[in-house]
């Protein structure tokens, strides 16, 4: 197993086994050789002490805490404290390595290559997408190249400044990234005036680059118009930590008319008005490592930008980097580089904390095999068996794959409810795997879902993940002989639901999809009201959905499909449940409601059954955040009934007595229940993938006929 560094909830340092990365496609694995300590960044949450201390520095939260038991009671805040407490937070994202295993569609890399990566924590192996990744010149060290993403944080703001040959610059704040930005600027032709309150970094950047040097505590607006004849400086990068805006301020004093200020530090931003406004001043924050960062498509999906429209992105901002060590035009070594032992982390932090004037350049060096970690737990099960719709006796145990906010604080709670074991958890990223195992007491944590598969222990394999991988792993599972619960969709287009269902007639497997408002205490009453109807019936359903951003991944058509085959399928295996009969006709249109939303934000369907009943389903994020989400009306031969919210059902004529709940119930509880029966008898569930396959066609004649 892996090691990875975070900081506990104390912020202690802890050296976490994680389960290793499993290679997908356009990453690299890499076994790292030395990864470097961002003094600023990485220290924040360092030794803050416990809860108690916490929340006497953030009396803010106490009030978050009372909200939480009001709206959730004191059990499930409780719950909530405890697992925000277990939770480990990864640290690090600049290190270097070499390349030990590579993914599909990964290409300009082999095995063995020496490279540096960034956004990825202190971790003897991470998996790294391409377009995060660069080789290390042959006369650069690793120890060198593990800086490399550190020292683009400077690039990226020198380049934001814009400064040209000759002009003069002010950097404020004299710490790991300061001396670099002084280093590029000189390199680049630049006058350099540096300030910083400690002694000994100023004296080590007036050593290395530096042309002049100001004690912060020092009149530096006045050394500032000396050294320039009174015109200012021609940019300002703002490299400091600082609490107060006095230094922020101060710095702008400096500038010339129409100056550039890039904010590159963490520095507080009361602006002086006058002084912007005065000098035409451009002040521009900037973000990480460069163009790229934070960017889904670049990051993930390997998109590069063309090199015509941005010249320098993240990854070609790293291979500059690069380059000045190679020419030795940027040089870590002159910063009094120190490395410890990867398992005398703690002793790093510890230094750079107490002694942050002299542990400018800080790394952890890594042994060359995990020989050292031998002996930590690692699970080797036997191949299951793959006996199909075998009964389940005891508690049912569940490999629960994916662990986001939702299978956390929704399917958890349900599971917890009737008695499941979660023997397992699997995510992509190790550590979000371990601290969801350490939050429902599971066993162990995996990388890789094939892995619980083959685990005989495991009764129910649950998916949760996001909504192209739920294809893939149902498949397998099935074909593993395995009971499946797939949240919903169970899958992202018809072709592979139809797929799907075949698998599971062909293995006579259990598939059972997440419509868990089928199981709602309202839904059945109604359900069993109508079971006797003989008269065709209308249903209409509205959802006032919450907005989200156009870049959430629910919107991606790789990842999520967009709303209605995220979460419409819900509603519309709802009225579908309800109706029971065959559809006959589908009605569909969609519109956005301002630039900043897709169609599939606000739209209508109209499903036509056989019976002549109507099934109208009206789904919008327009609505006021203070409206509650559902609201579903039945009417048929002069009855109606009204479920609101799932908290209230109100009857008019309708054989039902009107009921009020506390908190809503959508059935996960139930749902859950019912599985577990079917799985403890053997039966099919009630529940099945001929009810995906229904709402998948649904869907699908939808967008193919109707939507815009």
């Amino acid at each position: 197993m892996a090691k990875i560094l975070c900081l506990n909830r104390k912020g202690e340092v802890i050296l976490e086994p994680v389960p290793d990365p499993t290679i997908t496609t356009g990453n690299l694995i890499i076994r790292t050789t030395y990864s470097a300590i961002s003094g600023g960044t990485e220290t924040i949450g360092y030794n803050v002490g416990g809860l108690g201390t916490e929340l006497v520095k953030h009396s803010d939260r106490i009030s978050k805490v009372t909200y939480k038991i009001k709206q959730n009671g004191l059990k499930a805040t409780c719950r909530l404290i405890i697992d925000k407490l277990i939770e480990l937070t990864p640290q690090g994202y600049s290190g270097a390595g070499i390349v030990e295993a590579i993914g599909d569609g990964a290409i300009g890399f082999k095995i063995g290559d020496r490279v540096a990566y960034a956004g990825h924590p202190h971790s003897d192996l991470v998996i790294c997408p391409t377009n995060m990744v660069v080789h290390i010149p042959d006369d650069v060290k690793d120890i060198e190249a593990s800086f490399t993403t550190i020292a683009c944080i400077a690039m990226h703001g020198v380049r934001l400044c814009n400064l040209e040959l000759g002009e003069t610059a002010l950097v404020i704040g004299l710490g790991q990234i300061g001396n670099y930005v002084v280093q590029m600027l000189k390199a680049s032709g630049v006058r350099v005036i540096g300030a910083d309150l400690s002694a000994s970094r100023l004296n080590k950047a007036l050593e290395v680059s530096l042309d002049f040097g100001f004690n912060a505590c020092e009149d530096i607006v006045r050394g500032v118009m000396e050294i320039t004849h009174n015109i200012g400086v021609d940019g300002i990068l703002l490299c400091a930590d600082t609490k107060t805006s006095e230094t922020t301020n101060n710095a702008l004093l400096c500038a010339r008319d129409r100056a550039r200020v890039v904010m590159v530090g963490n520095m507080c931003l009361n602006l002086e008005r006058p002084l912007m406004f005065g000098k035409e001043l451009t002040f521009l924050v900037s973000r990480s490592y460069g163009p790229g960062r934070y960017d889904f498509d670049y990051e993930q999906r390997g998109r590069d930008y063309p090199i015509g429209y941005v010249r320098w992105t993240q990854k070609r901002n790293m291979e500059a980097v690069l380059g000045m060590l190679s020419q030795r035009s940027l040089k870590i070594s002159t910063l009094d580089v120190k490395d410890y032992e990867f398992e005398n982390a703690s002793h790093a932090y510890r230094d750079i904390v107490e002694k942050s004037d002299y542990c400018l350049a800080v790394c952890l060096r890594y042994p060359k095999t995990l020989e050292n970690q031998k002996n930590e737990k690692v699970y080797e099960l036997k191949r299951s068996e793959g006996k199909v719709n075998k009964k389940v006796k005891g508690n049912v145990k569940v490999a629960l794959v994916g662990v986001g906010s939702f299978a956390m604080s929704t399917l958890v709670p349900a599971l917890r409810a009737n008695k499941a074991i979660i023997r397992a958890t699997v995510a992509r990223n190790g550590i979000s795997a371990v601290n969801a195992a350490k939050k429902v007491g599971a066993e162990y944590s995996h990388t890789d879902y094939r892995f619980v598969l083959e685990d005989p222990d495991i009764d129910l394999v649950v998916i949760a993940t996001r909504h192209n991988l739920h294809y893939e792993i149902a498949m397998a599972a099935i074909e593993e002989g395995k009971a499946v619960h797939v949240e919903k969709p169970m899958s992202m287009n018809l072709s592979e639901c139809q797929d799907i269902v075949k698998t599971v007639h062909e293995h006579k497997g259990f598939l059972t999809v997440g419509y868990n408002r089928r199981f709602s205490s309202m839904v059945q009453d109604v359900r069993n009201v109508l079971k006797v109807r003989s008269m065709p019936m209308t249903i209409i359903y509205r959802v006032n959905a919450n907005r989200i951003p156009l870049d959430h991944w629910v919107n991606d058509p790789i990842e999520g499909g967009g709303r209605l085959v995220g979460e419409g399928c819900h509603f519309i295996d709802l009225i579908c449940y309800l109706v029971s009969k065959p559809y006959k006709s589908i009605l569909y249109q969609d519109t956005p409601a301002s630039p900043d939303q897709i169609g599939q934000d606000n739209f209508s369907l109209t499903i036509g059954f056989e019976d002549g009943s109507i099934g109208v389903l009206i789904y919008t994020s327009q609505g006021n955040s203070g409206l509650p989400k559902e609201l579903i009306e039945v009417h048929q031969d002069g009855e109606s009934v009204i479920i609101d919210n799932f908290t209230h059902l109100k009857t008019y004529g309708f054989p039902l007595k009107n009921r009020k709940l506390s908190r809503a119930d959508k059935g996960f509880e139930q749902y859950f229940e019912k599985v577990f029966e079917s799985l403890e008898k053997g039966t099919k569930p009630e529940t099945t993938e001929v009810d995906g396959l229904l709402v998948a066609e649904i869907i699908d004649s939808a967008l193919s006929k109707g939507g815009k």
